[in-house]
Protein backbone atom coordinates (compact mmCIF):
# COMPACT_ATOMS: atom_id res chain seq x y z
CA UNK A 1 0.00 0.00 0.00
CA UNK A 2 2.82 2.33 0.73
CA UNK A 3 4.12 1.95 -2.78
CA UNK A 4 0.70 2.58 -4.20
CA UNK A 5 0.53 5.83 -2.27
CA UNK A 6 3.91 6.92 -3.59
CA UNK A 7 2.98 5.98 -7.13
CA UNK A 8 -0.16 8.08 -7.09
CA UNK A 9 1.65 11.36 -6.37
CA UNK A 10 4.21 10.62 -9.10
CA UNK A 11 1.43 10.04 -11.56
CA UNK A 12 -0.15 13.30 -10.49
CA UNK A 13 3.13 15.16 -10.98
CA UNK A 14 3.54 13.59 -14.38
CA UNK A 15 -0.02 14.53 -15.25
CA UNK A 16 0.60 18.08 -14.03
CA UNK A 17 3.80 18.31 -16.08
CA UNK A 18 2.03 16.95 -19.11
CA UNK A 19 -0.86 19.31 -18.42
CA UNK A 20 1.54 22.28 -18.32
CA UNK A 21 3.04 21.30 -21.68
CA UNK A 22 -0.35 20.91 -23.33
CA UNK A 23 -1.52 24.07 -21.57
CA UNK A 24 1.40 26.04 -23.02
CA UNK A 25 0.68 24.54 -26.46
CA UNK A 26 -2.99 25.47 -26.23
CA UNK A 27 -2.01 28.86 -24.83
CA UNK A 28 0.24 29.35 -27.84
CA UNK A 29 -2.60 28.29 -30.14
CA UNK A 30 -4.99 30.62 -28.31
CA UNK A 31 -2.53 33.46 -28.73
CA UNK A 32 -2.22 32.73 -32.43
CA UNK A 33 -5.98 32.55 -32.85
CA UNK A 34 -6.45 35.73 -30.85
CA UNK A 35 -3.77 37.48 -32.88
CA UNK A 36 -5.33 36.28 -36.13
CA UNK A 37 -8.81 37.40 -35.08
CA UNK A 38 -7.47 40.74 -33.89
CA UNK A 39 -5.76 41.31 -37.24
CA UNK A 40 -8.92 40.26 -39.06
CA UNK A 41 -11.02 42.71 -37.04
CA UNK A 42 -8.54 45.54 -37.64
CA UNK A 43 -8.51 44.82 -41.37
CA UNK A 44 -12.30 44.69 -41.44
CA UNK A 45 -12.47 48.05 -39.65
CA UNK A 46 -10.10 49.54 -42.22
CA UNK A 47 -12.21 48.19 -45.09
CA UNK A 48 -15.41 49.55 -43.53
CA UNK A 49 -13.75 52.96 -43.02
CA UNK A 50 -12.66 52.98 -46.68
CA UNK A 51 -16.16 52.04 -47.83
CA UNK A 52 -17.71 54.78 -45.69
CA UNK A 53 -15.24 57.34 -47.05
CA UNK A 54 -16.01 56.29 -50.61
CA UNK A 55 -19.75 56.43 -49.93
CA UNK A 56 -19.37 59.92 -48.46
CA UNK A 57 -17.48 61.12 -51.53
CA UNK A 58 -20.07 59.52 -53.79
CA UNK A 59 -22.91 61.19 -51.90
CA UNK A 60 -21.20 64.59 -52.06
CA UNK A 61 -20.61 64.17 -55.80
CA UNK A 62 -24.21 63.11 -56.37
CA UNK A 63 -25.52 66.10 -54.44
CA UNK A 64 -23.29 68.48 -56.40
CA UNK A 65 -24.33 67.03 -59.74
CA UNK A 66 -28.01 67.05 -58.84
CA UNK A 67 -27.75 70.73 -57.86
CA UNK A 68 -26.03 71.49 -61.15
CA UNK A 69 -28.73 69.63 -63.08
CA UNK A 70 -31.47 71.40 -61.14
CA UNK A 71 -29.89 74.77 -61.88
CA UNK A 72 -29.79 73.93 -65.58
CA UNK A 73 -33.44 72.85 -65.64
CA UNK A 74 -35.06 75.36 -63.30
CA UNK A 75 -35.25 78.96 -64.49
CA UNK A 76 -33.65 81.69 -62.44
CA UNK A 77 -35.57 84.66 -61.01
CA UNK A 78 -34.22 86.81 -63.81
CA UNK A 79 -35.43 84.29 -66.39
CA UNK A 80 -38.90 84.37 -64.83
CA UNK A 81 -38.96 88.19 -64.80
CA UNK A 82 -37.91 88.30 -68.45
CA UNK A 83 -40.55 85.72 -69.36
CA UNK A 84 -43.26 87.68 -67.55
CA UNK A 85 -42.17 90.89 -69.30
CA UNK A 86 -42.19 89.20 -72.70
CA UNK A 87 -45.57 87.60 -71.99
CA UNK A 88 -47.01 91.00 -71.06
CA UNK A 89 -45.60 92.52 -74.26
CA UNK A 90 -47.20 89.76 -76.33
CA UNK A 91 -50.49 90.17 -74.47
CA UNK A 92 -50.44 93.90 -75.21
CA UNK A 93 -49.79 93.24 -78.90
CA UNK A 94 -52.59 90.65 -79.09
CA UNK A 95 -55.03 93.06 -77.40
CA UNK A 96 -54.00 95.79 -79.85
CA UNK A 97 -54.57 93.48 -82.81
CA UNK A 98 -57.92 92.37 -81.44
CA UNK A 99 -59.04 95.97 -80.98
CA UNK A 100 -57.95 96.79 -84.54
CA UNK A 101 -59.73 93.76 -85.96
CA UNK A 102 -62.71 94.24 -83.76
CA UNK A 103 -63.14 97.81 -84.96
CA UNK A 104 -62.80 96.75 -88.60
CA UNK A 105 -65.28 93.91 -88.35
CA UNK A 106 -67.84 96.16 -86.72
CA UNK A 107 -67.61 98.50 -89.68
CA UNK A 108 -68.03 95.61 -92.07
CA UNK A 109 -71.28 94.49 -90.49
Amino acid sequence: MATATKTAPKTTKTAKSSSKKSSSKSSSKNTQITSYLSDLIDTTKDVVDDVLDAAGKLEKSARTRSKEARDKVLPSEQDIKNLRKRTQELTDQVEKMVSLRGGGSKKGK
